[in-house]
């Protein structure tokens, strides 16, 4: 936030979030919002945390709200039926959420800041392997292994997403294949996205 970090963790699997200062104090009780066994994914929005995780008693994609001062606001929301909450992005303003579906579809909704959902949830990619994300100025660079259809070897690439959900053409990252399924990482940096 500026200020202070909410950190989400598993606690067994309890999906846990803990709010800690710049200083590595812990402030307040743990937060705990449900039941998993992935790691939730936490954003900061601007004037609320948002906190996504898989509900493994449910098999759905739950968001819950919690205050700059580590409290929680309101009940989870469910967004949707999924096998893994995969990654959620803040621009400060704008958030996003993506998750796999049972067919290995990844999908993308935009959150408010309280929570709300915001336009229908969008297909990112088909691919079926490791999808990470980072928010950039103007968009979003999301990243992911898929085979490059003539072996089992593998090929990272990537897509920019509008802030309005508007997918680009898919490119590839990677200058030769591999057989390692290693998952791939991005960010930005202020003017250009790493990846």
């Amino acid at each position: 936030s500026g200020t202070n970090v909410l950190v989400g963790y598993l606690a067994g699997t309890n999906v846990c979030a803990q709010l800690i200062s710049t200083s590595g104090t812990l402030i307040g009780s743990p937060v705990t919002n449900g039941v998993s066994t992935k790691p939730p994914q936490v954003a900061f929005a601007g004037t609320n945390y948002l906190v996504l995780w898989l509900d493994n008693t449910t098999g759905n994609v739950d968001v819950q709200v919690v205050s700059a001062g580590g409290t929680k606001i309101g009940f989870p929301l469910l967004i949707g039926p999924a096998t893994r909450a995969q990654a959620l992005l803040s621009d400060g303003t704008h958030v996003l959420a993506a998750w796999q579906n049972s067919s290995g579809y990844y999908y993308g909704q935009f959150l408010t800041s309280a929570g709300v959902l915001s336009g229908s949830a969008f297909v990112i990619s088909t691919a079926l392997k490791n999808l990470a994300g980072s928010a950039g100025a103007t968009n979003y660079l999301f990243v992911w292994q898929n085979t490059n259809g003539l072996s089992q070897q593998l090929n990272t690439y990537g897509a920019l997403v509008s802030k309005s959900g508007s997918v680009g053409s898919p490119f590839q990252i990677s200058q030769s294949a591999s057989l390692n399924q290693n998952p791939p990482a991005d960010g930005f940096d202020g003017t250009n996205f790493f990846a």
